[in-house]
This record gives structure tokens, C-alpha cells and sequence, in this order.
């Protein structure tokens, strides 16, 4: 086949009147409802994903899941229930080389669904100021909803570490209508001077209390960021060494 580009002419005329044929066509292909029904089912699956604790920002979204077929996250609360509980509990021994570990039972948030494993003894020195910086170095909290089930009021990580501490020290508690007796009696028995909020930096969140004239400085966060920072362990008898 030959063509003449030379000698070739283009009727511009034509080819308007043409592609505003092939436009038309394409418009009258579409019913005017398509749009309207598209956004209704979205919609309506957005609608029922919210009923299942999940939210859509954008309507397309719906779409794009229900086309997904495999789905890789790390994210707490994106694919679990979004409930965080210690499962073990690590504090010194009678020597800077002798580790304790103490099992803890439960997978909720109630103070009450398991307890520590500590083998028939009683807590040590080491142990209550774990307790202690578990419950102060700590902005979460626990609360009983009007379903009789226990939510927690802050970052599941935290939450996890205040039922810890229900677990080890709730049963010392006197009668109370508090979730988290035992929380209460760390927060009372001290002043929050100030508090460092966690940094990707730091690695870590930090607490100043003050009892009695003395101030104190309570550290939760990554044990690589802490223990390069440290020059002390407090043993299982409450001495540092």
C-alpha cells in the first residue's frame, strides 16, 4: 500500500464532525443514573464496613478492596481488633545476670481476664517498680462502657501496661468502684511534674514525679534506646547495682 504524504490533504471539517460523533456516541452510551448508582453502592459498602469497626475516608476505596486479594500490614488495628496485653513480664534477679520472667494470661482489656504467673512468691522490690513505672510513665486508661465491656482510652500499648499492673497490684487494692484501683493509688501517691512525650528520636517516653521532696525520673520505650543510657539494675531485693 502507497500513500502520497505529499500530495495528501486533511479535511479538518470532517474530522470535527466526526469526533463529535464518536464523543456523542460515547455520552449516549452511558445512562444519565450510572454516576448516581456507582456513589449509592459505595456507599452502602462503606456503610457496612463501618459497622465492622472499619472506616473509609474516600468512597473509591470500597472499589480498590474488594478488587484486593492480598493485603500485607503491621499496624495494630488495621487488620486485628486493635487489642494490645503483655504476655511476659522480665525483671533482674538476685544478680545483674539472673533474669526473672513471669507469664501473664489474658488477651483483653479487663484487669481480671488472667493473671501474672509468679510462681506462689510475692512481688519483689524490682517488680513494683516495674508496676510502678508501668503505671505512671503511662497516659492511657481503662473504662467499663455501657455494654459492660472494657475499652481502653489511649494507645493500646499503654492500656496493655496499665491492666498489667491491675494484674500484679489490683488484688491489694481496697474495695473500690475504680477499673483500675491500682493505678489510682500510683497517680495519688505522687506529683507528674512534667512529662517528655515519646520521639522517634528518643525512642522513648519519660516522667518526672515528685514524692515527698525528691523528684524522680520514670522511662518507658525501646530496650536498644534505654539500656545504652543506663549505668544501674535494681535487683529482685531492691538494691542497684
Amino acid at each position: 500500500m502507497f500513500v502520497d504524504l505529499e500530495n495528501m490533504t486533511i479535511d479538518f471539517k470532517t474530522a470535527i464532525y466526526y469526533f463529535q460523533i464518536a464523543v456523542a456516541l460515547a455520552v449516549a452510551a452511558v445512562p444519565e443514573g450510572l454516576p448516581t448508582v456507582i456513589t449509592m453502592c459505595l456507599a452502602l459498602g462503606t456503610r457496612k464496613m463501618a459497622k465492622r469497626n472499619a472506616i473509609v475516608r474516600k468512597l473509591p476505596a470500597v472499589e480498590t478492596l474488594g478488587c484486593t486479594s492480598v493485603i500485607c500490614s503491621d499496624k495494630t488495628g488495621t487488620l486485628t481488633t486493635n487489642q494490645m496485653s503483655v504476655r511476659q513480664m522480665v525483671t533482674c534477679g538476685s544478680s545483674d545476670a539472673d533474669l526473672v520472667l513471669n507469664a501473664v494470661t489474658g488477651s483483653t482489656y479487663d484487669p481480671k481476664d488472667g493473671n501474672v504467673d509468679l510462681g506462689g512468691k510475692a512481688l519483689t522490690p524490682a517488680q513494683r517498680k516495674l508496676a510502678q513505672i508501668c503505671s505512671l510513665c503511662n497516659e492511657s486508661t481503662i473504662e467499663l462502657n455501657e455494654k459492660g465491656k472494657f475499652r481502653h482510652v489511649g494507645a493500646p500499648t499503654e492500656s496493655a501496661l496499665t491492666v498489667l499492673v491491675e494484674k500484679l497490684l489490683g488484688g491489694e487494692q481496697k474495695a473500690s468502684d475504680s477499673v483500675v484501683p491500682a493505678n489510682d493509688e500510683f497517680a495519688s501517691s505522687v506529683d507528674k511534674v512534667a512529662t517528655l512525650e515519646f520521639t522517634r528520636d528518643r525512642k522513648s517516653m519519660s516522667v518526672i514525679t515528685r514524692a515527698s521532696g525528691a523528684n524522680e525520673l520514670l522511662v518507658k520505650g525501646a530496650p536498644e534506646s534505654l539500656l545504652e543510657r543506663c549505668t544501674h539494675v535494681m535487683t529482685s531485693n531492691g538494691s542497684k547495682t
